[in-house]
């Protein structure tokens, strides 16, 4: 059952990172976008202080768990899990973190701007 778990965390996970990255490019899906980011920021600053793990994804969480009870290697993150998939190499953690704050930022901004321009 945890392989299960495991796949629609996955899942999860890559629609949250797309939704995120393209979800302000359409003015039919800025309001959801802006929902999801806020959420998103919830997490990492709301219960991420109150776990004192600021910046926690509650699915990576989840992930996390998963995985130790598969016997995986825990990561850093979702994202770094990604791109050791992907390149094969382990990235640093403080690099992936500061790239996808300035992407999550950026795309979260562009958002509100286009959201309020179009009400």
């Amino acid at each position: 059952m945890n392989r299960v778990y495991n796949w629609v965390l996955h899942a999860i996970h890559i629609a949250i990172i797309i939704f995120s990255m393209i979800g302000w490019l359409f003015v039919a899906t800025r309001l959801y976008h802006l929902v999801l980011c806020s959420l998103i920021i919830f997490s990492w600053f709301g219960v991420g202080i109150v776990a004192k793990k600021p910046g926690m994804c509650l699915v990576t969480e989840l992930q996390k768990r998963v995985w130790k009870s598969m016997g995986i290697e825990d990561r850093d993150g979702y994202i770094i899990y990604l791109v050791e998939r992907v390149t094969g190499k382990t990235p640093s953690s403080k690099k992936v973190d500061i790239v996808t704050q300035i992407f999550f930022f950026s795309t979260f901004i562009l958002s509100i701007c286009l959201f309020v321009r179009q009400i």
